[in-house]
């Protein structure tokens, strides 16, 4: 008896461990040769084959930084969190999109509409944070037959409807009477928002998108930046100013709203604050290219708060004729490019925050930056085939 006991001892041990070790080797091996492309094109094929494997089939974020016990974690589910596994499958359907295959994102698109929602067109898992409202402006902004996503999509306009306080303002799905306004929010639901609103014909979606941007404009944007929230009894920001993701939030906000609208004096007003975000970020770009974790700070280098400005720098400079946007977007392609693995994977994304004020430490490869870095790289391809917008 003792004998089996021991043997199953090693058995678990060689096993948690096991893990451990294969997950280390692993990344460290993808970090040979990387950054050695030779050519853009090469890269971005690279990049899109990655998005292709992972739209489908989406690698779980891991939470803590170290690589101990990850067995032991997925056992316990606490590797990864759901909702956050939500926007990563939605980063890569963007990118998908935004290249432009159209049978490849077809063929795609039907494969995960089967893993997300029942014969009934009902979500398997119903939306409950509005963390999901991404993936549904992924599933809307492909699908060829509206109508037949329109149950799901009011499943999750009412998790959205759940989180509306009394200033008309969306809660980071803390329900109608939270006190904070978080910059996240804005990027997860305006886009969905706007995008319903003129598929299915409801401007009050459009015009709800809006006033989110606007009052977070009005109390958390202090010289041209966002703060990570604000609180609304004394609009008092919270967590940190010039954050890179929450910076990339902000902007992913500006730049599918603009896209989505279509209102000649809400363009113009988004125009407005596409261009103030614009100018206010040229000095915090850092000298090799790219932004950094905290713009202000020019420290350590984000792939995420680079691959989300790359992508709103890319749209800037070809809708309003703007040169300068053009190489910002440019040089913030050509960081990524550098820190890509030789597998396509791009390395060096802040992972997911911890909390207010509690930026995570670890830093590597993250679903949703490959998709936002294929949106990049896709919209400053059609660039060079196009002349600049009028």
């Amino acid at each position: 008896m003792l004998r089996y006991l021991v043997v199953l001892y090693i058995l678990i041990t060689v096993s948690i461990f096991g893990v451990d070790i294969v997950t280390s080797l692993v990344e460290n091996y993808s970090h040979f040769h990387m950054g050695r492309w030779g050519s853009v094109d090469r890269w971005f094929y690279a990049v899109k084959k990655v998005c292709m494997r992972w739209a489908v089939h989406t690698p779980t974020l891991r939470i803590k930084k170290e690589c101990r016990y990850l067995l032991i974690d997925r056992i316990k589910g606490k590797y990864g969190k759901k909702m956050v596994q939500s926007w990563q499958k939605a980063g890569c359907i963007l990118g998908l999109i935004a290249a432009d295959e159209n049978q490849e994102i077809i063929d795609i698109a039907f494969k995960i509409k089967r893993q997300l929602f029942d014969d009934r067109g009902l979500w398997k898992i119903r939306p409950h944070r509005i963390d999901y409202a991404m993936l549904a402006y992924a599933i809307l902004s492909v699908e060829k037959k509206p109508e037949s996503m329109k149950i799901a999509m009011d499943q999750m306009i009412e998790c959205i409807e759940n989180n509306i306080c009394d200033d008309g303002l969306i809660s980071y799905s803390a329900g109608k009477d939270a006190k904070r306004r978080y910059v996240d929010t804005l990027g997860f639901v305006c886009p969905f928002l706007a995008l319903y609103g003129k598929v299915y014909g409801s401007k009050e979606y459009i015009q709800m998108a809006l006033r989110q941007v606007l009052q977070f404009h009005k109390h958390g944007v202090m010289s041209s930046l966002p703060v990570h929230c604000y609180e609304i009894e004394t609009n008092m920001p919270i967590g940190i100013w010039g954050w890179g993701r929450g910076v990339g939030w902000y902007t992913l906000a500006l730049t599918d709203l603009y896209r989505e609208v279509n209102e000649k004096a809400d363009k113009q007003l988004l125009k407005e604050m596409l261009i103030e975000t614009a100018e206010k970020c040229l000095i915090y770009e850092r000298e090799e290219g790219g932004f950094s974790s905290i713009l202000p700070a020019k420290n350590v280098y984000d792939s995420s708060a680079t691959a989300m400005l790359g992508y709103f720098y890319a749209n800037c400079g070809l809708w309003f004729s703007n040169h300068i946007y053009i190489e910002v977007a440019k040089r913030c392609q050509n960081r990524l490019m550098r820190v890509t693995k030789i597998n396509g994977v791009i390395d060096q994304c802040q992972g997911d925050t911890i909390d207010i004020g509690i930026l995570s430490e670890k830093y590597g490869s993250m679903p949703f930056v490959q998709g936002m870095a294929l949106r990049l790289a896709a919209t400053l391809r059609k660039g060079d085939e196009v002349k600049y917008a009028e």
